[in-house]
């Protein structure tokens, strides 16, 4: 257009003021028009591979992304790339636009890093626009070529947190098991049988009965099957300045994962939100991996089905396990919970405090003050009906490291646990 318009300026002032020079000038002007609107630009035909730095990469770390691109088609003087980024990751260096000359058969190659919060992210598109002489036309063209990037959660080692099972399974681990075995605690002496190791022989009682030997047993030590259930619901979980309540429980619940199954447990994940997914339980480093991608992944949502905390498989999570709750319950959680105590799971429950997201406006004072106070009573009364039913509550303000956390409640835990008569 400015071509066009210039032609007419130049033709209308030389025909005004009779210059041969002004309207040779519109002559040219209309020539280059002519030109750029009869000669299209060249497709752009070109081979797109993108490569990741990582395919998992850790909280507000950036990650490299790097685009190959090779013209298959004729050449292109004028080419523009645009990788488009995912919703939620934020360019921290370099740039996915790029502005460049092609020719055929030539490969070019440009990388920029990215970042973000915890969540899966999708790349598809790259999109490649062709120009014409002084970008008068343009042709496009978009190429599909996906990949993936997982954001990944924090993770913070913390001490073993006492357990409450019911039941343990056949394997040597950290929890007492009420009878005696392989262990390192005294449970009982009895009389000397054939098959006893000597190094078990109680000297001291033998002596006190003259022509008897008696022998000292140790309390059986095993690992449980442990499920951890995160809640992902919407009406749990406040938005404060954009971060959820359900970031801190994820963040939660990858280390108690990590440090359950560092003690050699049997660990599965269950999360509630938009429906109810599940990691089946296991052993070992692999286990660790695969509940972490998990969490890394776990959205927040409501279900019309799965609305409760209840609402465990037990096909997921056999009866008789160890259950931790990771959840700001309240109000009618009380009663999901103790549906699971009777179903027989043995349960804790670790609760990010909402009060400590965030604290409320400070005006009006006298209404927020009463809000505050409420949300105070209805977190007693939830904690000490939960206690009331055998559940012990470990409350957590967020605003303090998790690892402490567990490490204050640790000797509480350990009563609780010492109340429990362990089949």
């Amino acid at each position: 257009m400015i071509y066009g318009a210039l032609a007419f300026v130049f033709l209308l002032t030389g025909m005004a003021i009779r210059s041969g020079t002004l309207i040779a000038f519109a002559a040219v002007f209309v020539a280059t028009l002519a030109g750029t609107r009869l000669r299209e630009p060249p497709a752009p035909q070109l081979d797109v591979r993108r490569e990741f730095e990582s395919r998992r990469v850790g909280l507000g770390k950036p990650v490299g992304v790097t685009l190959h691109v090779t013209n298959t088609g004729e050449r292109l003087p004028s080419l523009v790339l645009a990788d488009e980024v995912p919703r939620g990751l934020a360019v921290r260096s370099g740039s996915p636009q790029q502005m460049i000359r092609l020719a055929a058969g030539e490969t070019f190659s440009c990388t920029y890093t990215v970042s973000g919060e915890r969540g899966r992210y999708r790349f598809s598109r790259v999109e490649a626009r062709s120009y014409g002489f002084a970008a008068e036309r343009v042709r496009r063209a978009a190429h599909t070529v996906y990949g993936e990037l997982t954001g990944l959660p924090p993770r913070r080692t913390i001490e073993a947190i006492p357990l409450l099972p019911r039941r343990t399974l056949l394997y040597h681990g950290p929890i007492r098991a009420g009878v005696p075995g392989e262990g390192t605690d005294f449970f009982d002496v009895r009389e000397y049988a054939e098959g006893d190791p000597l190094r078990r022989i109680n000297w001291r009682a033998s002596a006190r009965h003259e022509g008897r030997l008696f022998t000292t047993d140790f309390e059986r030590e095993r690992i449980a099957e442990v499920g951890i259930i995160v809640d992902g619901r919407l009406g749990r979980n406040p938005l404060v300045r954009g971060v959820s309540l359900f970031e801190h429980s994820v963040a939660a619940a990858v280390s108690l994962s990590d440090s359950l199954l560092a003690d050699g447990h049997r660990v599965g994940l269950i999360t509630i939100g938009t429906g109810l997914s599940w990691t089946f339980p296991g052993y070992g480093k692999r286990q660790a991996e695969r509940i972490y991608t998990a969490l890394a992944t776990a959205t927040e949502g409501d279900s019309a089905v799965f609305d409760a905390l209840d609402s465990v498989p037990t096909r997921v999570l056999p009866a008789s396990s160890q259950v931790i709750v990771v959840s700001p319950v309240g109000g009618s959680d009380v009663r999901a919970i103790s549906v699971m105590v009777a179903r027989g799971y043995s349960v804790i429950v670790v609760r990010p405090d909402p009060l400590s997201l965030e604290p409320l406006p400070p005006t009006p004072a006298r209404e927020a003050a009463i809000a505050r106070r409420l949300l105070t009573i209805d977190r007693v009364l939830t904690v000490r009906e939960l206690e009331r039913v055998g559940v012990p509550v470990v409350s957590w303000n967020v605003n303090e490291p998790f690892e402490a956390c567990i490490r204050a409640n640790i000797p509480r835990l350990q009563v609780w646990r010492g109340r429990k008569v362990l089949r």
